[in-house]
């Protein structure tokens, strides 16, 4: 009888991590997938608008409006996804994001 009660125990300690492993798996994956988009889209706007000064509104509307749709079903809102654009674009100023040939106004 100890002997089927630790195996048991073992059982659904071991699926417990797996579990746990999983969901945090999924997080991370989520979070850096959301990060590797909104540098996309930024260099998209960037790209879109690069000869047209005095666009950072219009080229900010179009980061938010791609990674609200973008991830409607992760509840995002709109404070995130404003972070998330300013942190790109903060990367990119301070040259951890280089892009080529392409100007922050």
């Amino acid at each position: 009888m100890d002997r089927e009660l630790i195996m048991l125990f073992l059982d659904f300690g071991v699926k417990a991590v797996v579990m746990l492993v999983i969901a945090l798996a999924g997080y991370f994956l989520r979070k850096y997938n959301m990060e590797r988009w909104a540098v996309k889209a930024v260099m998209a706007a960037e790209q879109i608008w690069q000869h047209i000064p005095g666009s950072g509104e219009e080229k900010k509307a179009y980061v938010k409006d791609f990674l609200s749709e973008k991830f409607k079903y992760f509840g995002l809102t709109k404070k995130e996804v404003e972070t998330l654009i300013e942190s790109v674009v903060k990367e990119i100023k301070d040259n951890k994001l280089p892009l080529q040939g392409i100007r922050l106004d």
